[in-house]
């Protein structure tokens, strides 16, 4: 019984040890060995047990053939296949301790030495869309990219699993991508992964924790006793991105949540932390959306990083100290300046007054399409900067399109939502907010959803019409041949690739309807959410084959998030801005705006400065515009560039909440 126990004890040791119990258990069997070989071959103590040694571990040079006598063969040759045994032992017991070694590598059981890395803590769906934009990021070379470090993420998932579901992701990343399991509020396991040298954490909202704020308050502690064990780090800087989702928002009020103070503390010392919000009111976006197409577009444009996309920049500019507002706008032919964060108490400006002059360390906020722009040298305008009565850009000229410009919005629409649920009142809500009086939206739905209001709402009629999401009878009768736009909605509660299966049917229902009984020549507009990236180019090609009669939106809420992050954890001082344009309903957001609301004409081009101009004068900013031939998105023009804004085409501009 002891026996047995100690040989497991020996087998469960490290390498060393076993082969150290080898040879001490081959040390009797050659001194047994020599001393019989003494007795069979006449040769001297010495030069037998040196050549039975040599045998028995294979030594080179050894031989068994060469023994004159019958004994000393026999004797020779059994301790060879000793030999063979204890060659095999050993090869074994360090065959195992490389395989050992090498399942140990693969499962990421040792620790990551890196510093100035990104840190990635905790685990959600908005994961893999985050890193797909820091890999954007860094293939088009986006200023104040922090993805030249590896990025390591530590979460409470088995490393293979995680390796297995990045797997794709990972062979077409452009960064380098470090997986470690661990729980982010676990000392040991952030120091396992460096987390006091990291440059930046990013903190995902945890999709299994039971109280998210607890558990990411102790994360939050966790990396302050981290960062203590090197107090060469505690003087450098550390951004912590905490990502809020809208059901799990901190109270704004230190002492009504252990969160909140702890951020308060930290931003005393060299920790920045900043909160983000990870969920934009994706139902809010799809109403606006449904009233004014194109705008989801345009809001995917600005927070992701794309190849056709325009990105938000903060550039501090000296030679701009002194100027006003409407001198330093003027200045760049590439990129729009949409306002600035000012040094003194860090708040953000967008939509200054024309006279506000900038003060020293004020940061421009400038929206371009690449990271190289730089303000003229001079006072003269950048480009076809025009001011004057003899164009129609003076004063006068402005005040009086100002006055005969029409309503702001479009026209009334005909909207009709399709499978949103039990309750529809964020929904009703937010069609309201943008739409114009005489809209009319059709809920079709088996039963009246909760929060349907009865009576028109902001002159916004709302009616039910009780029947099946996929029934053509249901489609008649909510007058969908000839609505304006279709809300396809209410898969948030159904896994992913289900909700996506159903809306690609739904779709397909749909488009049919309309291609035997859509008289309007204008296409009708789909707004719907996606789980999965790959499901858009699966409707893109059923929306092809339609004969135009439907075009489409598709809005993938965890791409949008990730995007924010990306944007937010490469430069930290990005997130009111982004806080202001995409999760408050208040303060400015983007517009999509109608041509004839500037008076702009629309047989004659016109550049892009005099737009910049007409929206000026009412307080807005023009970012881009959509083009009324092809539909495409133009964010950040330069001031010479031209178009003909006709009746299809949009300014999209940044304005106070209407």
């Amino acid at each position: 019984m002891q026996l047995t126990v100690t040989l497991q004890q020996v087998l469960l040791a490290n390498v060393l040890v076993k082969i150290g119990a080898v040879f001490t258990v081959a040390l009797p069997l050659v001194w047994l060995g020599g001393l019989l070989y003494h007795c069979t071959s006449g040769e001297s103590l010495q030069i037998s047990l040196f050549k039975v040694y040599a045998v028995l571990y294979r030594a080179p040079g050894a031989k068994v053939t060469e023994e004159t006598t019958l004994p000393a063969a026999l004797l020779m040759n059994l301790i060879f296949l000793c030999g063979l045994f204890t060659f095999a032992v050993v090869l074994g017991f360090v065959s195992e301790e490389i395989k050992s070694q090498l399942r140990s590598v693969k499962a990421g059981n040792y620790a990551v030495i890196a510093q100035g890395h990104t840190l990635v803590l905790n685990w959600n769906p908005q994961l893999v869309p985050l890193l797909k934009q820091m890999s954007l990021a860094k293939t088009h070379q986006i200023k104040a990219v922090l993805h030249d470090k590896p990025v390591v993420i530590l979460a409470e998932r088995d490393k293979l699993v995680m390796d297995a579901e990045l797997g794709s992701i990972l062979r077409e990343c452009k960064i380098k991508v470090i997986t470690r399991e661990g729980a982010p509020h676990f000392v040991k396991d952030l120091a396992g992964v460096s987390a006091g040298q990291a440059k930046t954490i990013i903190i995902l909202n945890p999709d299994k924790a039971v109280d998210a704020v607890k558990s990411k308050t102790a994360t939050v502690l966790a990396i302050e006793a981290a960062r203590s064990r090197h107090p060469s780090m505690t003087y450098c800087d550390q951004n912590i991105v905490l990502q809020t989702p809208e059901e799990d928002r901190c109270p704004p009020i230190p002492g009504e949540n252990p969160l909140i103070d702890l951020l308060h503390r930290q931003q005393k010392g060299s920790c920045r932390p900043v909160r983000v919000n990870g969920a934009r009111d994706i139902t809010r976006l799809m109403a606006q959306t449904a009233i004014q197409p194109g705008v989801a577009n345009v809001y995917c444009a600005v927070t992701q990083h794309s190849r056709n996309g325009a990105t938000f920049y903060l550039e501090n500019f000296p030679i701009m100290t002194g100027r006003t507002y409407r001198e330093v706008r003027r200045s760049f032919k590439q990129g729009v300046v949409c306002g600035y964060v000012s040094k003194s108490d860090h708040s953000l400006h967008l939509n200054p007054g024309e006279q506000q002059k900038l003060e020293w360390g004020d940061r421009l906020i400038v929206l371009a399409n690449y990271d190289s722009f730089e303000p003229g040298q001079g006072h003269e305008p950048a480009g076809e900067w025009v001011g004057g009565p003899h164009d129609g850009m003076g004063p006068e000229c402005l005040a009086e399109k100002a006055r005969n410009a029409p309503p702001s919005g479009s026209n009334h629409k005909n909207i009709v939502v399709v499978g949103w649920g039990d309750t529809v009142d964020e929904l009703a809500a937010g069609l309201a907010e943008f739409a114009v009086d005489g809209t009319l939206v059709t809920v079709i739905s088996p039963d009246r959803p909760r929060g349907l209001p009865q009576e028109p709402l902001r002159g916004c009629t709302f009616r039910h019409v009780e029947g099946s999401s996929t029934s053509f009878q249901s489609f008649h009768q909510a007058g969908l041949a000839e609505c304006d736009s279709l809300l396809l909605g209410g898969l948030a509660d159904m896994p992913s690739k289900e909700a996506d299966a159903h809306m690609l049917s739904t779709l397909m229902q749909v488009q049919d309807f309309l291609h035997t009984y859509r008289t309007r020549s204008k296409s009708a507009h789909l707004v719907t959410t996606i789980a999965h990236p790959e499901t858009t180019e699966v409707a893109n090609h059923l929306i092809g084959q339609g004969d135009n009669v439907l075009t489409a939106e598709l809005v993938h809420p965890e791409e949008l998030m990730s995007g924010l992050l990306s944007q937010v954890a490469a430069e930290p001082d990005l997130a009111p801005l982004l806080s202001e344009l995409v999760d408050k309903s208040d303060g400015q957001e983007i517009y999509l705006r109608r041509p004839e609301r500037y008076g702009l004409s629309s047989s004659t081009p016109t550049t892009f400065a005099h737009v910049s101009e007409v929206t000026r004068w009412q307080q807005e900013t023009a970012i881009g515009y959509i083009a009324g031939d092809d539909g495409r998105l133009h964010l950040a023009p330069g001031p010479d560039e031209r178009h003909i804004f006709d009746e299809h085409a949009r300014v999209v501009v940044i304005a106070e909440s209407d």
